[in-house]
C-alpha cells in the first residue's frame, strides 16, 4: 500500500496542478471578455495570451485574433485566425469564420522584405523587432503589423547596426541593411562568398556575353563576304533574265541561305557585344587584400575586397 501511496501521489499532484492551470485559464478568459465588452481590447489581449499559455484553446486563439486586430496588430491577428482555422475539426461552425476574418485581414496586411547587403560580412545576423530572422527569410515579403519596426545587425568585430522603419497597412516595402561600423581595434572580417561572387560573377558573365557576340559577329561578317562571292558566280553564269546554268542556281540558292545566315549572325553578334559591354561597364572594379583581423575573443584573417 505505501508504494501505491507513492506511485498515486505525482500523478494526483500533475492533476491538481492541471486542474488549477485550467481554473486560472478560465478565470483569466472571462476577464479577457470583459474587457473586451467595454472595448480595453489591450486588456482583453493580455488576459486572452495568459489563459492562452495556461490551458492553450483554440476558442481563446480565435479571441486573441478578434483583439489583436481591433488593435491594429493585422499580421498577429491574421495568424492566430490561422491557426484557429487549422487547429479546429473541418465540421466546428468556426472554421468557416477564421478562414474568412484570416482572407480579409491577408488584404489588409502589410509586407516588409528585408534584404542583407552585399557587402555584409559572413556570420552577419539580422533581427527585426528582437527576433532573429534566418537566411530563408531574408528577401522574402513577409506580414507584419503596421506601424514602426526595429531592424538590428549584428556581426564579428563590428558595431550593431540599427534601423527604423514605418509601414502602412496594406504596403509593400523593401528594405535593405548592412553590417555597422567596424569596433573599435578590429578590422572585419571576410565578406559573404556571395558577395564576392556578385560582383565577380557578372564580369565573367560580361566577358562570356562579349566573347560569344564577337564570334556570332564574325560569322556575320564571313557569310557577308561569301554571298559577294556567289554574287559574283551568280552575274557570271546568268543573263538578263535570271536565266542560269547550273553553276549560276547553285551559286543563287547558296547566296539566298548564306544572306539569311548572316542577317541573323550581325543581329545576335551585336546584342552579345551590347550586353556583355554592359555587363563589363556597370560591374564595380575590386582590389584584393589578405589581412589579420581582431575582435573581443576572436581572431583571424580577412580577405577584403575594395570597390
Amino acid at each position: 500500500m505505501p508504494r501505491l501511496r507513492l506511485l498515486l501521489a505525482p500523478l494526483l499532484a500533475s492533476s491538481a496542478a492541471f486542474a488549477g492551470d485550467a481554473a486560472s485559464a478560465e478565470a483569466l478568459f472571462v476577464q479577457g471578455r470583459a474587457a473586451a465588452d467595454r472595448g480595453d481590447h489591450a486588456t482583453a489581449c493580455a488576459k486572452f495570451e495568459e489563459s492562452n499559455r495556461l490551458d492553450p484553446a483554440p476558442g481563446t486563439v480565435f479571441n486573441l485574433g478578434d483583439c489583436s486586430e481591433k488593435l491594429g496588430k493585422l499580421a498577429t491577428a491574421w495568424q492566430y485566425f490561422r491557426e484557429v482555422a487549422q487547429r479546429l475539426p473541418a465540421s466546428d461552425e468556426r472554421v468557416p469564420i477564421a478562414i474568412a476574418r484570416a482572407a480579409r485581414l491577408d488584404k489588409r496586411t502589410p509586407r516588409l522584405t528585408i534584404r542583407l547587403a552585399a557587402s555584409a560580412p559572413a556570420g552577419t545576423v539580422v533581427a527585426r523587432d528582437g527576433s532573429e530572422l534566418g537566411a530563408a527569410s531574408l528577401g522574402v515579403a513577409l506580414p507584419v503589423d503596421p506601424g514602426e519596426h526595429q531592424i538590428e545587425v549584428r556581426a564579428a568585430g563590428r558595431r550593431p547596426a540599427t534601423r527604423r522603419v514605418t509601414i502602412a497597412e496594406g504596403a509593400q516595402q523593401s528594405l535593405e541593411v548592412d553590417a555597422g561600423p567596424l569596433a573599435d581595434g578590429a578590422v572585419g572580417p571576410a565578406p559573404r562568398p556571395d558577395a564576392a561572387g556578385s560582383s565577380g560573377g557578372r564580369r565573367t558573365a560580361g566577358w562570356i556575353a562579349l566573347g560569344a557576340g564577337g564570334v556570332v559577329f564574325g560569322v556575320g561578317v564571313v557569310t557577308g563576304v561569301m554571298v559577294l562571292g556567289k554574287k559574283s558566280t551568280v552575274d557570271a553564269n546568268c543573263d538578263a533574265d535570271k536565266r542560269c546554268n547550273q553553276a549560276g542556281a547553285d551559286a543563287a540558292d547558296a547566296g539566298r541561305t548564306l544572306g539569311k545566315v548572316s542577317g541573323v549572325s550581325f543581329v545576335l553578334g551585336a546584342a552579345g557585344l551590347g550586353v556583355g559591354g554592359y555587363l563589363l561597364a556597370t560591374s564595380p572594379r575590386r582590389e584584393t587584400a589578405i589581412a589579420p583581423w581582431f575582435g573581443p575573443g576572436a581572431g583571424g584573417l580577412s580577405l577584403a575586397r575594395r570597390f
